[in-house]
């Protein structure tokens, strides 16, 4: 089976990929049939997916450091994708701690409440009326514009980097790391080189305006762009946020080079030669009906576009929206 995306036709992943957002028919096709699953663009699977299937693929991680981890929800949600790698779960705000504590308590690992940047000892973060959304980023930043100027209190917190954690809890590689800092990631990853050189797989929650940064300091750490999950639009569909997994150039051989099988070509150009066809009949429909939408015609007269329905039931029926 293959997969019709906007102009590109893919083969059907098989169950064990993970890739969840390919939507599977109601019914399969019978034997010798090409299934043509349509996928909507503007849909996006979240991360587990990706993750699901990079475990598929055989990547596993000696510790799983979730950096914003809040009440450490992504650990426990993804227990069956990490392989039983150590967590270790961070967070600047003090109100997550017994959640934290207790996942220490069931699953073992580490947490620390302190804020992660490039250097060890102190920093200030703005507090907003919701803890989730806390940021390294001062009052004025276009960071809180975007979130209506909801800002609470400064505060000062403990701050620390990652490879300092890593080698006080002498955490073992290759890690899994995620990122959900509101705009300090690119701080954190500056004093993580350690971390990357080690690392797998990088999750990071990234706002539009901040990714151009990221993504740049993550290609020059040696990773590539592997997928783009959870995409978030705003009210009036502009992508407001996203995240963007990235994986270790030494695993570049997890990504095909090929769009499809070899074994799959005949079925690739079938579809493709379907899909112009269907084009092709859309075009001349769409062009009959600017043709003849206002012809001077009774509703129940045989269309003059030579269909051989009645005229309202064809080009008639034409409105420009």
């Amino acid at each position: 089976m293959v997969v019709i995306f906007d102009f590109f036709v893919f083969p059907i992943l098989p169950a064990t990929s993970g890739v969840q957002h390919i939507v599977q028919p109601a019914r399969p096709p019978t034997t010798g049939q090409t299934a043509l699953i349509r996928i909507n663009p503007m849909q996006a699977a979240d991360f587990s997916a990706t993750l699901q299937n990079l475990f598929a693929k055989g990547v596993r991680y000696g510790a799983v450091i979730d950096l914003g981890c809040a009440d450490g929800h992504f650990v426990l949600n993804h227990l069956s994708r990490l392989g039983g790698a150590v967590p270790l779960n961070i967070d600047a705000n003090r109100i997550y701690e017994n959640s934290l504590k207790a996942i220490k308590e069931v699953l073992g690992g580490h947490y620390r409440i302190c804020a992660v940047t490039d250097h060890e000892g102190e920093i200030e973060i703005t507090e907003s009326v919701h803890p989730y959304w806390s940021s390294v980023r001062p009052a004025g930043d276009l960071y809180w514009a975007r979130l209506n100027d909801l800002i609470k209190s400064k505060v000062k917190v403990p701050a620390t980097t990652l490879d300092a954690l890593v080698k006080e809890l002498s955490l073992e590689p290759p890690f899994l790391l995620k990122l959900d800092v509101q705009g300090a990631e690119k701080a954190a990853l500056k004093g993580a080189r350690y971390v990357l050189e080690n690392c797998s797989v990088v999750v990071c929650e990234a706002d539009i305006d901040d990714f151009q940064d990221i993504n740049a300091t993550l290609l020059e750490a040696g990773f590539f762009l592997y997928d783009l999950t959870t995409l978030q639009r705003l009210r009036d569909g502009t992508l407001g946020w996203f995240y963007p997994v990235y994986v270790s150039g030494k695993l570049a051989h997890l990504k095909p080079q090929a769009f499809w099988d070899t074994g799959d070509n005949a079925a690739v150009i079938e579809v493709q030669e379907a899909r112009r066809k269907m084009i092709l009949e859309q075009n001349s429909k769409i062009l009959n009906r600017l043709r003849y939408g206002q012809a001077d015609a009774g509703r129940n007269d045989p269309c003059p576009c030579g269909s051989g329905q009645k005229f309202k039931h064809c080009c008639g029926s034409y409105r420009a929206d």
